[in-house]
């Protein structure tokens, strides 16, 4: 236990030389590599005027001097191609869905590993005078030994809380440890000035629920599709020039008989496949629509949940503080009283020394749950994953 004790001790000494590691910093070496927007495709293609070449010929009789031939051309129109560009460009824009989740991931991860770091920080300050609260009990019992109050249960209890203070060192060390390892910033100290608070997050939360309801940009880009798809169909189906065609009947000599020829086809166009592909697009905006709606109650229904919760959060620490500061300002009014009157026994003392270093550290758990509740909440609300990024747990 000496030695877990001059290790933390010594820690801090050992990396004075350092320039600490604040929250920008930390922030910009996690999304290193993963900063910028992904480059958009500007590889458009070139729409026609002319869809199709058809050249055809023929002969009668196997006499090839009487050879045919017939070219014929089937035109696009500009609002067919107006059509098509629009559901070209809308191809282009499809959301980069792989990278942009892998960003936001790693946004996520550090805003963990800061706020984990935040209170492996603070817990650790609070077990080492804890530690060291022990160590003067220790003292005390000793004093006991060959007395008449020396007390083998009161041995026992405190061997047991060492060993526990060890164990939870001793986790929040290799806990801090993996995190500056795996964020590539080993045996770094940290600069926490800057941490945002709780009352901070309670008055983000309540402005926060203002905020108009996200659009899911993959649903949107689907509705969009499906209809530049029914421009596009509804466009064809508004070509009425068929085809035009050019005809050569090949050398002869009769004068009533013409030699060139031009023709024009046109159409009303009546295609049932075509009324049903449109059907399905309707069909398939409607379901889009109709999912866009659910989505809408389902966030509704979470965002509401997830405020609620770190709302009621916040108020059971706001009551904790208050209550756990009314009671040290009892026992110090006790403790200055039985001072006054010689009466106080140290080890007295340090039981309401030890229970409020207890009172600390329950208290940091509660602020750590509220905390990582509150990133539940900006990810819910899709105000968490920003470009650039924003580090929602630094204070403005």
């Amino acid at each position: 236990m000496r030695w877990l004790s001059f290790v933390l001790l010594a820690f801090p000494i050992c990396t004075l030389a350092q320039s600490p590691v604040t929250a920008e910093v930390f922030f910009a070496q996690c999304m290193e590599g993963y900063e910028g927007e992904p480059a958009p495709i500007e590889e458009r293609i070139s729409l026609p005027w002319v869809e199709t070449y058809d050249l055809r010929t023929e002969t009668r009789d196997f006499d090839f001097g009487q050879q045919e031939y017939t070219f014929r051309m089937q035109p696009s129109s500009g609002k067919k191609r107006r059509a098509q560009r629009a559901l070209s460009d809308q191809l282009l824009q499809l959301p980069e869905a792989e990278g942009r989740e892998a960003y936001c991931d790693r946004l996520l991860e550090a805003h963990i590993d800061w706020g984990s770091l935040f209170f492996i920080e603070q817990q650790l300050q609070f077990y080492q005078a804890l530690d060291t609260l022990y160590l003067q009990q220790e003292r005390l019992l000793l004093q006991t030994l060959g007395t008449n109050d020396l007390d083998a249960d009161d041995w026992f209890k405190l061997r047991i809380k060492r060993s526990e203070v060890a164990i939870a060192q001793q986790e929040l060390l290799l806990e801090r440890q993996l995190i500056a390892d795996q964020n590539d910033l080993p045996n770094s100290i940290f600069d926490f000035s800057n941490f945002i608070n709780t009352n901070q997050i309670q008055a983000q939360v309540q402005e926060a629920t203002a905020a108009a309801p996200p659009i899911d940009p993959q649903l949107a880009y689907e509705k969009e599709l499906a209809q530049k798809e029914i421009d596009l169909e509804q466009a064809e189906a508004k070509q009425y020039l068929d085809f035009a065609q050019l005809r050569y009947v090949g050398p002869h000599d009769d004068p009533f008989r013409e030699r060139f020829s031009v023709g024009l086809a046109f159409r009303i166009p009546n295609s049932g496949n075509r009324k049903i592909k449109i059907q399905e697009l309707r069909l398939k905006q409607g379901e889009l629509e109709q999912q866009q709606k659910w989505d809408q109650r389902a966030y509704d229904h979470r965002l509401k949940r997830l405020r609620l919760e770190v709302l009621s959060q916040i108020q059971a620490l706001l009551f904790y503080r208050q209550t756990i500061a009314e009671e040290a300002n009892y026992l110090n009014q006790l403790q200055s009283t039985f001072t006054q009157n010689d009466g106080l026994q140290p080890r007295l003392l340090l039981d309401i020394e030890e229970r409020s270093l207890l009172n600390q550290i329950e208290g940091s758990k509660m602020q750590e749950d509220i905390f990582f509740d509150y990133l539940k909440y900006l990810e819910t609300a899709q105000i968490f994953c920003q470009q650039p990024y924003v580090i929602h747990f630094r204070s403005e």
